[in-house]
């Protein structure tokens, strides 16, 4: 049931957010794609964005990522780059992480992107998390990827913060999203 109120909440923020650019999209395409709703104009590079992925995973188990997003300059080989801020809650656990995330696109090609990014994570575990000590606190590092909208997958490694019984875990999570 838990599951369900998360992935409700979910769309309802996503259906409610102001039309905004991807990563690489000139910022004038926005209203030309009225369909596009990801999230909210901050500045001329920054963004708000309340829903960026929905994945399952572990050990926060089902979760949705909102992330604050900056946009770095653009290279003119089809590499885009941003900065970023984000919150992951799920049914067993949350993580706060901070890192880079960019897609890579050929100019040839460019409705076809891969994504790749680097981040510091914050997780805290509640409930039943899968293969982590649950009420812990740890901090690691993810390496993630893939081809949105459609997979976006996730590999960390966490270590625990303070004392306790909880010895590092690793993390691994697979969703779809931007």
């Amino acid at each position: 049931m838990r599951v369900m109120g998360v992935l409700l909440f979910a769309a309802a923020v996503f259906a409610l957010a102001e039309p905004c650019p991807l990563a690489g999209q000139a910022s004038d395409t926005a209203s030309s794609r009225p369909g596009l709703r990801l999230g909210w104009r901050l500045g001329e590079r920054d963004f708000l964005l309340p829903i960026t992925a929905i994945q399952w995973g572990s050990p926060e188990r089902w979760s949705f990522t909102g992330r604050f997003v900056h946009r770095l300059d653009v290279a003119e080989h089809g590499v885009h780059a941003t900065w970023t801020v984000g919150l992951s809650p799920g049914t067993g656990g949350a993580r706060a992480h901070t890192g880079i995330l960019g897609v890579f696109n050929l100019p040839e090609h460019p409705d076809t992107a891969v994504r790749w990014g680097a981040s510091l994570e914050l997780l805290r575990t509640w409930g039943r998390p899968l293969g982590a000590v649950a009420y812990r606190n740890y901090g690691g590092v993810e390496l993630s990827g893939g081809l949105p909208p459609f997979l976006l997958v996730g590999l960390g490694r966490y270590w625990p913060i303070g004392a306790g019984d909880a010895g590092p875990v690793w993390g691994f999570r697979i969703g779809f999203g931007i």
